[in-house]
């Protein structure tokens, strides 16, 4: 029997080590229970052909001198084109892992928790998933994991890992000026240029079948039952779990420490990839999503559309206006008030608003919330709680 442990979150650059507490029992990270690598076939790599064969893009004509240079062409074409993509799935969907969310706030929660540079004891190395808290990691890997699955395979010499950078980086070391092109949504090897276009841009239109337990897509049904089937289980046994007496009972942590009834998360600052501010609430930092009226500029940032009509669209370029949210709470309903006259919209007349106040300059606003509050700022002042409640409907 395994048995989920408990331990202090606060722990990063964790060492992959076991713990033996006493007779009978043994302690084991995540890390070493669940995640492994295997090299494969390493006699074929040894043996594998070096060409320098070119490949030429059909989309723009471009001629690139090998199979990585191709396939980074190919994910840049790809980038351009969500880029200059009005579609909700272009600002919904993860860069890093292609999973697609509902709102662009759920997409920079994900971003910020999970694709992150620093060491975490909560986040699924699998599954590429931040949780909130160990117990809730742990309770997740007992679920949907086996002991040693790696289920991201390089097809041409089996180097496996339960990790899919581990794969990517080795196919673009190992793979490289060769024949083999990687297909970066379901790690299928096409060795033709235009196929491998072609299989690409599929996977870009609705319709495919995503793996629940792992990051891969797939076209096909069939192809996800099978990778499932094949790959979604115990690949190789933890050297730890050979030759256990009978009754040994483990005990599987997220990281090292003393068992704990209660948790603690580690804090993490936040920062605003668009207006580099910290973001301190993200309800209020990303309230909805807007588009500008004058041109395609679209944001979930208050303050970054806000000084994008400043900016851009006001007679007065060198004026900013600052929006924060002074209570946090569940946001519903969004009003536009002008604190110096009747001038009211709802959140998509925010270009108007902007327009209202570079046009006059001592008028500051209110962005009503129901059951919170938001404040601009203009010019370094702020409207006091008295003005602020003179306004109907401030909770």
């Amino acid at each position: 029997n395994f048995f989920l442990g408990m331990s202090k979150t606060e722990c990063s650059n964790t060492p992959s080590k076991t713990a033996e507490s006493e007779k009978g029992k043994l302690i084991m990270l995540v890390n070493d229970f669940y995640y492994g690598k295997h090299e494969g076939d390493v006699q074929r790599v040894q043996q594998e052909q070096k060409t320098h064969t070119t490949f030429k893009c059909f989309s723009c004509l471009k001629v690139l001198k090998n199979n990585i240079r191709f396939m980074n062409h190919m994910k840049h074409h790809l980038e351009l084109e969500k880029q200059s993509s009005e579609s909700w799935e272009s600002h919904t969907t993860c860069q890093h892992c292609y999973r697609q969310f509902p709102t662009p706030f759920q997409l920079q929660c994900h971003i910020e928790s999970t694709h992150t540079p620093y060491e975490s004891s909560t986040i699924c190395k699998i599954c590429e998933l931040s949780f909130e808290t160990e117990q809730v990691l742990l309770q997740h890997m007992k679920d949907n994991h086996k002991p040693g699955e790696m289920p991201y395979v390089c097809q041409v010499c089996n180097y496996r890992s339960s990790a899919f950078s581990d794969v990517e980086t080795h196919f673009r070391t190992v793979h490289e000026n060769t024949k083999h092109l990687l297909c970066p949504f379901c790690l299928k090897v096409i060795k033709i240029g235009a196929p491998y276009m072609h299989h690409y841009m599929r996977h870009q239109k609705k319709g495919i079948y995503r793996c629940t337990k792992c990051r891969l897509q797939f076209l096909t049904c069939k192809e996800k039952m099978d990778h499932k089937t094949q790959h979604h289980r115990t690949f190789r046994k933890p050297k730890q779990l050979e030759g256990l007496p009978p009754g040994t009972k483990v005990t599987i942590r997220a990281s090292v420490g003393p068992l704990q009834s209660g948790t603690s998360v580690k804090s993490f600052i936040h920062k605003c990839i668009e207006c580099y501010s910290e973001i301190k609430d993200f309800a209020s930092h990303f309230p909805a999503y807007v588009h500008c009226s004058l041109c395609r500029y679209n944001t979930s940032c208050s303050k970054a559309y806000v000084n994008h009509m400043m900016s851009f669209h006001s007679a007065r370029p060198s004026k900013r206006f600052w929006i924060y949210k002074k209570h946090s709470e569940e946001l519903r309903g969004v009003t536009v008030v002008c604190l110096n006259c009747d001038f009211l919209t709802d959140v998509s007349g925010l270009d108007k608003m902007a327009t209202h106040l570079s046009e006059r300059h001592t008028h500051t606003c209110q962005v009503i919330i129901e059951n919170g509050n938001w404040y601009v700022l203009v010019s370094g002042e702020l409207a006091s709680d008295d003005e602020l409640g003179k306004v109907g409907g401030v909770v």
